[in-house]
């Protein structure tokens, strides 16, 4: 029986355990050899003879084995290794590795043996499974859906519907919350006008679904967000396929308002579109500008192929993926396929189309309400950029409930500038890539630019990351600037900091400059002191280094830019920062004696023909 439960054990162990490469920095595991040592006489020997700053602690023993802990708050965790594995009285020293529960679901569509991987390759090309190791979502988070309205009994979903408790719990017929409408307990029907926004449509139940499926319930399938709050406003009729822009801006108003009043809404998830060059009119734009003002990000669909129509939407418009707003908060999603492909349906625009997620047979809950297949309710493919889009939204709501901090900016940035570069989208969407949900999770930025951001660190605090307007020359002249000049201002009380800072796209030969505010030089910095990673930079500042031009021992500030050969073409560069004076083009540089010697000639004929 023993032998069993032995057994038993070490499979629990081996099947709901990994062993991580990383570890806790400044501690080891100690292993003594067989011996009748104690703790404190190891103690002496550790500390007083050989002056080891370092803590010990009893973890296991048992007859002549001894483990303990070893820290070190001054000391590398290499460090301590070397240190320790020299003296006698040790038998193994290791780091303190990080053990942690796998969080793959146990939803049935993961973990059934007939299960098809088809049902859940999406959230595999997004690194979802990692993602949810750190992070599997809120109840405090709050994401609107404007769409076909919810199948809010689906048992998949209905833990993860939001309530508004002043109505739910209110007396019936009285708006107890005094916003205008009665009874909206599970959210409104915008296109019907009354509290109830059942899904007979399935399309927004699907949505639904992709971003906040109820995850370890033992049914169906997971969300990006197992724990999220889903506000569902119907502006679909209930066949889906008609709506206008005014029931759509009564959802952006109603969604406003519940903001104004302290309800925790993030994004809102708009899979859908209008006609392929059809403008949407200002009134839309405007309203979806006021939204993101208020912290609410608006997340849409590319749009799918209609016969017959430029597929491209840089050249023929989708709206409202195609809006241009003057706080850009639009996320505008396009599909890939399991081959990380574009799908034949995608419309896709290297300017207005952000980046892409899995959109094509993509498996999700759909509404209950027509024909019922299991009793844990109706699940289906759908295909469609309006099932990459809510991909995306999740990965909003679950970036927020682990940094709350960050702003819709930082979040955008965050999402753009850690996809997956893939071939297919090159020149196809804005990132160049594919939502990977774990970069976000593990590289959060504090946005600088639409598409820059600097790595949020426990290591230092941001004060303040802006760009310089006034013009800086560059000292080594076969470069030009990329970008203007960045001013970093940030608290640490460490001697030094590594600075991350990362690019949706950069050229891959730019080098990073230190620029001095009191001169407006910029100098090209050694190589040493950065590194690149894609399209991460990594830079070493010393507090008051070289290039820490405030004296406070808490404090560094400096200035950097980033530079490239000034064969670069900066007008067709990506991002939005430039501008700078001093950008040259060499190929002009060529061509100008011929222009001159041209007319030179030209004023000499005409001065002939005049006298």
């Amino acid at each position: 029986m023993n032998l069993l439960l032995s057994l038993f054990m070490v499979f629990y162990v081996f099947t709901n355990f990994s062993f991580a490469e990383n570890y806790v920095e400044g501690e080891v595991i100690v292993k003594l050899k067989k011996s009748s040592i104690s703790t404190q006489s190891l103690r002496k020997n550790l500390v007083f003879k050989t002056d080891l700053p370092v803590k010990i602690q009893k973890v296991f023993q048992h007859d002549e084995t001894k483990i303990l802990l070893v820290k070190s708050e001054s000391m590398t965790t290499e460090e301590l290794i070397k240190a320790i594995e020299k003296n006698p009285l040790v038998e193994k020293v290791e780091p303190n590795y990080i053990v942690k529960i796998v969080k793959t679901p146990n939803d049935e569509v993961y973990t059934s043996p007939f299960a098809n991987p088809n049902e859940y390759w999406g959230f595999e090309k997004i690194d979802a499974f990692d993602a949810w190791d750190i992070s599997t979502g809120s109840n405090d988070t709050v994401v609107a859906v404007l769409d076909t309205g919810i199948d809010y009994n689906h048992p998949d979903l209905k833990e993860n519907i939001w309530r508004n408790e002043a109505e739910c719990s209110g007396i019936p017929g009285v708006d107890d919350d005094n916003d205008g409408y009665i009874d909206d307990c599970v959210g409104y029907d915008m296109y019907d006008g009354d509290n109830d926004p059942m899904d007979y449509d399935d399309h927004g139940t699907h949505v639904s679904g992709i971003i906040g499926a109820v995850g370890n319930n033992n049914i169906g399938i997971a969300g990006v967000n197992w724990k999220v709050k889903i506000l569902p406003c119907k502006i679909f009729n209930d066949d889906g396929d008609s709506t206008s822009v005014y029931v759509i801006l009564k959802c952006l108003d109603y969604i406003v308002k519940l903001k104004d009043r302290g309800v925790n809404i993030v994004a809102s998830n708009n899979s859908w579109a209008g006609g392929k060059g059809v403008y949407l009119g200002d009134q839309l734009k405007d309203a979806i500008q006021e939204t993101i003002n208020k912290g609410i990000l608006f997340l849409t669909a590319a749009g799918n192929q209609e016969s017959g129509y430029n597929e491209n939407n840089d050249e023929m418009p989708v709206y409202p993926c195609n809006y241009q707003l003057d706080n850009d908060g639009i996320i505008c999603v396009g599909a890939t396929d399991i081959n990380d492909q574009l799908p034949w349906f995608s419309y896709y625009g290297k300017e207005s189309v952000d980046l892409a997620a899995p959109g094509d047979e993509i498996y999700s809950t759909v509404s209950g309400n027509s024909i019922q297949i299991t009793g844990n309710g109706r699940y289906s493919y759908m295909s469609g950029t309006s099932m990459a889009t809510p991909f995306v939204t999740g990965a909003v709501a679950l970036i927020k409930s682990v940094y709350e901090t960050l702003n819709w900016k930082d979040i955008k940035t965050t999402i753009l500038a850690n996809t997956d570069k893939i071939n297919s989208l090159k020149d196809k969407t804005f990132s160049e890539g594919k939502l990977n949900l774990y970069k976000c999770l593990i590289n959060p930025l504090k946005a600088i630019d639409n598409d820059l951001g600097i790595e949020i660190s426990t290591a230092y605090t941001i004060n303040r990351v802006s760009y310089i307007d006034n013009d800086f020359e560059i000292k080594d002249r076969n470069y030009n600037l990329f970008r203007k000049p960045i001013q970093i201002d940030i608290s640490t009380g460490l001697s030094y900091v590594d600075v991350s800072l990362t690019f949706v796209k950069v050229p891959a030969n730019a080098y990073v400059a230190f620029c001095d505010i009191g001169t407006k030089i910029c100098y090209k910095m050694d190589k040493n002191l950065w590194s690149r990673n894609g399209n991460s930079f990594q830079i070493r500042l010393e507090n008051n280094g070289y290039f820490d031009f405030d004296n406070d021992i808490s404090r560094i500030k400096t200035a950097i830019a980033f530079i490239v050969p000034e064969t670069i073409d900066l007008q067709n560069s990506n991002g939005s920062g430039g501008g700078c004076s001093l950008s040259r083009n060499t190929d002009f540089g060529i061509f100008l004696p011929f222009i001159v010697l041209g007319l030179t000639l030209v004023f000499r004929r005409l001065i002939n023909k005049s006298s």
